[in-house]
């Protein structure tokens, strides 16, 4: 679109609406897809393509390893809840510890998976580490 809208307002007889859409579209779409600090100052509608294409290589990196984590975080919080079953019974694993399991960091699960390993009960697995 960006692309579009430049080649249509070529020419110096178009460059105060040139100017009129970089400043809209730096207003309405660039300061949305990236924080203010981070933003530098377009003044002409050919940067903007550039611009919008940076940023959005940039959020799509960012989302990936977003799903990446969220991902590995899953597959942990699978894993502990079926060890917990397995070595304490389906009855261990109620409603307060699937919650507890759910909003614990990477780091806790992991912590806990290795607990599980020596605990003789459910609740030194999820003791600190000594």
């Amino acid at each position: 679109m960006v692309a579009r809208l430049t080649k249509q307002l070529k020419g110096e007889h178009n460059r105060e609406l040139r100017r009129a859409f970089t400043i809209w579209i730096n207003r309405m779409v660039l300061k949305r897809l990236a924080p203010a600090d981070k933003l530098p100052e377009i003044n002409e509608l050919s940067e903007v393509q550039s611009m919008l294409a940076e940023r959005m290589t940039q959020l799509t990196q960012e989302w990936q390893q977003e799903g990446e984590q969220r991902g590995v975080k899953k597959g942990e919080r699978k894993l502990l809840e079926r060890q917990i079953i397995r070595r304490f019974g389906f009855n261990a694993l109620n409603n307060e510890l699937r919650q507890k399991l759910a909003s614990a960091t990477i780091e806790e699960l992991e912590q806990w998976g290795d607990n599980i390993l020596d605990a003789q009960t459910l609740e030194e697995v999820f003791q600190p580490e000594p």
